[in-house]
Parts: structure tokens; C-alpha cells; sequence
């Protein structure tokens, strides 16, 4: 082979290695670029990670399912767990009543304790069952199915109302502090009966009312005879024919609802009517 043949395929080699080094370079970028892309691809599935791992922190169980995002390469679905802080906003709602409720029996507890007399404890105890009353009334009117029944509730709303204006202007004269609001089991009354529908809220809430009535007439009498205090004495005396009165209608409206009448007070030890004096056993 002659010299110059030689050095022909030396610059040909040359070129093929120059070539082959150039391609390899090619190569080393594409993996280079790879390997970017394919950190990048990483940090959009660590983004999706935390994105859902972050939200199910704050949502608490239900955010539990956002975490899924881990497994995908989309944080946004880690982003569904936001639904989680919807129902965990829920929760502080009931934790809000419980909270009111709370404040209502401390407020009451500090009107009672300011009550030093029976006059001003009686009036303390009336503002209570006067708002109670009143509450059931508004539901009487929604609920009830006999009409008759909705036009005893509007009647009574409106008569204690009145009473109330008066009870609030008689413990002002007096130096009074009346309770904001109702006890715990009053709130808890007042909603089961909420819970009730057609006759069975009327038997139900007509039965209250009866009850109730009957107790406060009982009340009144008295504390417009004994009461010391002018004021508390006179409202007594001025509210006691209206609890008169609405006492004669629910009578009347428990008797056209089927409930049971009235019974006198009976001595100690006598039968009840219908009782047998036979054991059980």
C-alpha cells in the first residue's frame, strides 16, 4: 500500500472517531436532557405530593382521601381534600351551640344568684318560662296540624309577648338582671319537639302548654297575695287573668285532641282510677 493510501484511511479514521466522539456528545445531551426532564417530571410528582399530603393535614378524615394525589402525578387532585375542610367547618357549628348553651346556663346561674328574695327569684324564673313559651308557640304555629291549635299558638305568642314587656319593665323598677337566654334542657325540649309532626305534636305541645299553665296560674296567685315588692306584686296581679284564661282554652283543646281531663288532687294512698289493688307478681 502506498504512502499517500495510508494517510487516506488514517484521515478517514480520524473522521469516523470524530464523528463517533460528536454522536457520543449528542448522546451524553440527550441523556443529560433526560435526566432534567425527568427531574422535572420528579418535582411535579413531589408538587402533587405535598399539594395532597399538605391538604389532608388540614382537613382532617375526609382530607384523607385527597391524600390519593401522592399516588398520581397531579397535585390538584390532593386539592380535592379542601373538601374535607367544608365538613370539618361543621363541626364547630354544633361546638358553637354547645358554647352558647354553656354561656345561657352561666348567665342564668348568675341572675339567680343575684335573685336575693323570693320576689326577685319569682321573676328570674318567670322571664325563663315566659321565653320558653313564647319559643314554643312560634313552633306550635309552623308545625301544628289542627287550625284550632295554630290559633291557640297565636293568641298565646302574642299575649305573653305582652308579658314580657311587662316582666322586663318591673324588674328594671326593681333592679332585676333577667337571663339572655334558655337553660340547656330547655334548648333540648324546645328541639325535640321540633322533631315532631302532624297529631302527634298537637297532643304533645297542647299536654306542655296544659302543664305548664296550670303551674304558672298557681304561681301568679300566690305572688300577687305575697309578694313584697310593689312592682313584682302588681305584675302578678295584671298577668294572672291572662294565664286564666289561656289555662280554660287549652283545657278545651286537650279534651278536643283526646288527652285526658284534669284529675283533683287525690289523698295519700288512694287508688288511681282503674288500678287494681292486686300485686303485679
Amino acid at each position: 500500500m502506498g504512502l499517500s493510501t495510508f494517510s487516506g484511511v488514517s484521515r478517514a479514521a480520524d473522521e469516523t472517531n470524530r464523528t463517533g466522539a460528536t454522536a457520543g456528545n449528542n448522546l451524553s445531551g440527550m441523556s443529560q436532557t433526560g435526566q432534567t426532564g425527568a427531574a422535572k417530571q420528579g418535582t411535579a410528582d413531589s408538587t402533587g405530593s405535598a399539594s395532597g399530603s399538605g391538604t389532608s393535614g388540614a382537613s382532617g378524615s375526609v382530607g384523607a382521601s385527597g391524600a390519593a394525589g401522592t399516588a398520581g402525578t397531579y397535585g390538584a387532585s390532593g386539592t380535592a381534600g379542601a373538601s374535607g375542610t367544608s365538613s370539618n367547618n361543621a363541626g364547630p357549628v354544633g361546638g358553637e351551640f354547645a358554647m352558647q348553651g354553656q354561656g345561657s346556663d352561666q348567665d342564668i346561674h348568675a341572675a339567680i344568684q343575684s335573685a336575693n328574695d323570693p320576689d326577685k327569684l319569682f321573676l328570674v324564673c318567670a322571664a325563663i318560662d315566659n321565653q320558653c313559651e313564647m319559643q314554643f308557640a312560634e313552633i306550635a304555629q309552623n308545625k301544628a296540624q289542627d287550625q284550632k291549635v295554630k290559633d291557640f299558638a297565636r293568641k298565646m305568642l302574642q299575649d305573653h309577648q305582652q308579658a314580657d314587656r311587662q316582666l322586663r319593665e318591673a324588674a328594671q323598677e326593681s333592679g332585676v338582671t333577667l337571663p339572655r337566654g334558655l337553660p340547656m334542657i330547655k334548648q333540648h325540649e324546645l328541639k325535640v319537639f321540633e322533631s315532631l309532626n302532624g297529631k302527634d305534636f298537637d297532643q304533645q305541645f297542647i299536654s306542655k302548654m296544659r302543664a305548664a299553665h296550670a303551674k304558672a296560674v298557681n304561681e301568679y296567685q300566690d305572688v300577687a297575695q305575697l309578694a313584697k315588692n310593689d312592682q313584682i306584686k302588681q305584675f302578678a296581679s295584671k298577668t294572672l287573668p291572662t294565664l286564666q284564661q289561656h289555662y280554660q282554652d287549652v283545657q278545651q283543646e286537650a279534651t278536643a285532641l283526646g288527652l285526658p281531663s284534669g284529675m283533683e288532687a287525690q289523698p295519700a294512698g288512694a287508688r288511681m282510677p282503674g288500678s287494681s289493688g292486686g300485686s303485679n307478681r
